[in-house]
């Protein structure tokens, strides 16, 4: 091949990753504006808690923390602001994105942490919280967490549109579908509507169990955990109840419950409360509370934070009557 030839065989290669660079930026754009002006939605949701939230209690967890805790029901009770900052489906690393961005503007008065029984026994799964990928440019905070994800990560979110890889669904969705993902005006939390058949569901069940805990997982717990304790945050850990299951024992309630022993952290566990894990008519299914039970169970938990903070009753480990 003539070197005439080369040169202009480069010269096209070269526009071609011009225009597709281009392109791939344009596209971009486009969608942040359409994340930037979502009605509501889990990257709303995502949005706001990262860039905007301000309130003085902050609830962080998976989908029970999600469904089982009402924001209004604290704001009531406890006369704070509040607000729930929890995703479906998430885990350690979610968390740990969502610490730093709330960490980067401002200090809560307290975190509510919701802690699942088995959260330290599983393998930290980074790609779970890749859907936040949206917000590694504008958030350097957040990107030692976000490079987790491969080894390649890094080099591929220089790509505006590998960022909202596998979310146009979730993005564009708010638009046609208002109110999936709970109101804006109930502060993060997502009802679960709906009540268990107790007839169709499995028999009472007590675990006791001890299964290994992941060395990774204990270890992002403690920082999650230290973080907030070095910037003076009052944090306290709920375990959520779950229908028909009485967790008595495993690996990880024993560490947390050491850990909140050790650095006084109050720890308020409704997984082993028999009047609450055995009543049907407060599940909408067997892992989430329906709005008639997460009313009555934020009720109880904002009791014991009033009691903890008034009284600075920071009693480790707390099986809670639930009247």
């Amino acid at each position: 091949m003539e070197r005439v030839q080369i040169v202009s065989l480069l010269r096209k290669a070269v526009l071609y990753a011009l225009i597709l660079t281009g392109l791939d930026q344009i596209a971009g754009s486009f969608l942040d504006v359409v994340l930037d002006h979502s009605p509501d939605g889990r990257f709303y949701k995502a949005k706001y808690s990262l860039e905007e939230c301000d309130e003085e209690i902050v609830i962080i967890g998976d989908s029970r923390g999600e469904m089982d805790y009402i924001p209004s029901v604290f704001i009531d009770s406890l006369g704070m602001t509040c607000w729930n900052a929890s995703r479906g489906g998430q885990g350690l690393p979610y968390f740990r994105i969502m610490q730093e961005g709330i960490l980067n503007r401002y200090r809560p008065k307290l975190v509510l942490f919701n802690v699942e029984d088995n959260m330290l026994e599983m393998p930290v799964n980074y790609e779970r919280a890749g859907f936040l990928r949206p917000f590694y440019q504008s958030h350097p905070e957040i990107r030692p967490i976000i490079n987790q994800v491969s080894p390649f990560e890094r080099l591929l979110m220089q790509s505006r549109l590998y960022a909202f890889n596998s979310s146009f669904y979730y993005l564009f969705r708010p638009y046609l579908f208002h109110n999936l993902d709970g109101k804006r005006e109930d502060l993060g939390w997502k009802p679960r509507p709906g009540m268990v058949i107790p007839e169709e569901e499995h028999e009472f069940i007590k675990e006791t169990a001890l299964a290994p805990l992941n060395p990774q997982s204990v270890a992002m717990f403690n920082e999650f955990m230290a973080r907030f304790q070095e910037a003076g945050i009052m944090v306290m850990i709920v375990t959520p109840p779950n229908y028909n299951v009485q967790v008595v024992k495993s690996s990880t309630d024993c560490y947390v419950a050491d850990y909140c022993q050790e650095h006084h952290i109050p720890l308020f566990r409704y997984s082993e409360n028999i009047p609450l894990i055995t009543h049907s008519e407060w599940y909408g299914d067997r892992d989430h509370l329906n709005p008639e039970g997460a009313v009555l169970f934020t009720q109880k938990v904002a009791h014991r934070i009033k009691k903890a903070m008034v009284e600075n009753d920071k009693d480790p480990v707390s099986v809670i009557d639930f009247e």
